[in-house]
């Protein structure tokens, strides 16, 4: 009876834990110091050539470091996180505006870089 006590308990306490984890994490090698950050596709799927730099914003979220800038153009770079044992980067995303228009953008695949 003990048994079916602890089981029925600890259920709702896994489901809520893995409920949190941000999308495209995996419960039980994602690192807990990462629950910020990204671990899903790329929604490019969403992309228009065209879209204002808000839209593409509205589209991928706000956490992306911008890595160019000049008068007229910008890329920003978003970020896709590999859930293993020790979580590192593992795809990135560019993101090139032209008079605040997308024009391109490219995934980059960094599995290289895995530190262990």
């Amino acid at each position: 009876m003990k048994r079916f006590l602890v089981v029925i308990t600890l259920i709702p306490i896994l489901t809520a834990c893995n409920n949190t984890l941000p999308k495209g994490a995996d419960f039980w090698t994602t690192d807990f110091a990462n629950y910020n950050r990204n671990y899903a596709d790329f929604e490019t799927d969403r992309l228009k050539i065209g879209m204002t730099r808000q839209e593409v914003i509205s589209v991928l979220g706000d956490k992306f470091v911008v890595i160019k800038k000049n008068s007229n153009s910008e890329v920003i770079e978003y970020e896709r996180l590999k859930s293993s044992y020790v979580d590192y980067v593992g795809w990135t995303l560019h993101v090139s505006f032209k008079d605040n228009l997308l024009e391109e953008w490219k995934i980059n695949t960094l599995e290289k870089n895995k530190r262990h």
